[in-house]
């Protein structure tokens, strides 16, 4: 028996939920704009309110030593882990749609995933043995085993799974959205509750060609009983274009987009004035790529000055990254998910590490951060596990929200006397760290936990001579027990 399985290993879940920050037709367009990058329009009807923003709210850990019961019996109410509602989702865009009905709403994902598509295509005729050649069931997996590493599921597992799953036909799928892939499971909330109402919760994957979207919809227990109504309210809201996926424009997800021109192995997009950026690869890049500072082109020669948003996304067999100084600009989701990746040395033309670069590359274990970097936005080395130490240069003026979180082995950090902030969560469950050398010579005050999870029992921070008592008196920085002078 085959089975498809997703390739994308995550062991944290971001619970990233949107909140009415934005006025609803900003929210409309903010969605439409993430919608363009799959193909998808949307036809919004006036009883639905769309809020969203960019909050990392909360983040759920399952601890190693508890005993884990079979995914099956994970679905069902369980005791909470709190008051605030965990989201088991990640992905690159999220919005809420709120229903003038009041009884439920409902979350967008665009999913960042790369290659054969996050679920596949549902079969005409989907008996059980078709589901399994087609259906990926790591991403349902993991609304099961909450906190739990993303791993494939097994063919026991995907067994376990697949009494949990409704599969829609396909000409339901293209009659709602003009579809090929309609499926909808339970997703476990661990007795949470979203804003203090809502209880229960299912999630319905949509795809075409590759492409997919999910919408997560949020029930009470009594309201529950109506989600094939629910189900109905969204009928052509969202509808997949006929234009061809291998030509869709979409540069961060990673998906199939337009390339201008290729030469030895690695695609190219016009940029200006004799500049191109290099794009993802139809098939994804493996081994060590070596970029070239110029590259000729039907007798052109062009500068190769960027690095697309989501160019490298999710290439598991890419080990090394060898990067020309013509490269004035890393776009965000560049690396994210290339858990291969090993070393690459960012060039000092670049002047800001952006947001989810190397997110997820967990054996990522050595990076040259040079003196022309500035910033350092957030979840930009999101767990990359791998690191064992990192010196900031004293270029480097702001550290982003959650720029270090989750890398575990990081066991020392140097922090220059020109940061000016930190946020939060920054350095949060580095929980390997034992040394955290700070050279701000005038400490600010850090509102937000920066180091949450951080072993403080275990871990020394070296400040300044002459500082440690001002270090011991400021906010955020008083929470280390052992501070010594150098």
């Amino acid at each position: 028996m085959k089975i498809k399985l997703i390739s994308i290993k995550i062991s944290t879940i971001l619970s990233i939920l949107f909140v009415f920050g934005f006025s609803d037709l900003q929210a409309q367009a903010a969605l439409q704009k993430a919608m363009d990058r799959i193909n998808v329009s949307i036809n919004m009807p006036s009883c639905f309110k769309v809020s969203q923003n960019h909050e990392v709210m909360s983040i759920v850990e399952t601890k190693e030593e508890e005993v884990q019961p079979t995914i099956a019996q994970s679905y069902g109410i369980e005791p909470a882990y709190g008051d605030t509602f965990f989201l088991a989702m990640f992905g690159l865009v999220h919005s809420v749609v709120e229903s003038e009905k009041n009884d439920y709403l409902f979350f967008v994902n665009v999913s960042p995933g790369k290659g054969g598509g996050f679920y596949g295509n549902t079969p005409d005729n989907p008996e059980k043995s078709d589901v399994f050649n087609n259906i990926s069931f790591g991403g349902i997996k993991r609304h099961f085993q909450w906190g739990k590493p993303m791993v494939d599921a097994s063919e026991a597992e995907a067994n376990e799974l697949y009494p949990l799953l409704k599969v829609y036909s396909r000409e339901l799928a293209k009659t709602m959205f003009n579809a090929n892939v309609m499926v909808s499971y339970p997703v476990n909330l661990r007795g949470n509750v979203y804003k203090n109402k809502y209880t229960r919760c299912r999630a319905v994957v949509v795809g075409k060609e590759r492409l997919e979207f999910v919408i997560i919809f949020m029930m009470t227990d009594e309201s529950m009983e109506n989600f094939d109504e629910y189900l109905k309210d969204i009928e052509e809201v969202f509808w997949f274009n006929e234009k061809e996926a291998s030509t869709l424009k979409n540069p961060v997800s990673g998906r199939p987009e337009p390339h201008d021109f290729e030469v030895d192995g690695i695609y190219y997009k016009f940029m200006n004035n004799n500049n191109v950026e290099v794009t993802s690869s139809p098939n994804c890049y493996n081994g060590i790529v070596s970029v070239p500072g110029e590259v000729n082109f039907n007798g052109v020669v062009y500068s190769v000055t960027s690095i697309g948003g989501g160019a490298f996304i999710g290439c598991s067999g890419l080990t090394s990254v060898i990067l020309p100084q013509s490269i004035t600009r890393i776009k965000p989701y560049a690396f994210m998910l290339c858990n291969s990746l090993e070393s690459i040395i960012i060039p000092n033309s670049v002047t800001q590490i952006e947001e989810s670069v190397f997110s997820g590359c967990r054996n990522l274990k050595s990076i040259a951060i040079p003196d022309s970097i500035t910033r350092i936005k957030e979840f930009a080395f999101w767990e990359c596990s791998g690191l064992d130490s990192i010196v900031i240069p004293n270029s480097v003026k702001s550290i982003g929200t959650y720029a270090f979180y989750r890398c575990r082995g990081l066991k020392s950090v140097i922090i220059p006397n020109s940061v000016e902030s930190i946020m939060e969560n920054a350095f949060g469950e580095c929980d390997a760290l034992t040394s955290v050398n700070c050279r701000i010579l005038k400490p600010f005050q850090i509102k937000d936990p920066v180091f949450s999870g951080v072993k403080f029992e275990n871990c020394t921070l070296y400040v300044p001579r002459g500082k440690k008592e001002l270090y011991k008196t400021t906010e955020g920085w008083n929470s280390f027990l052992m501070i010594e002078e150098i």
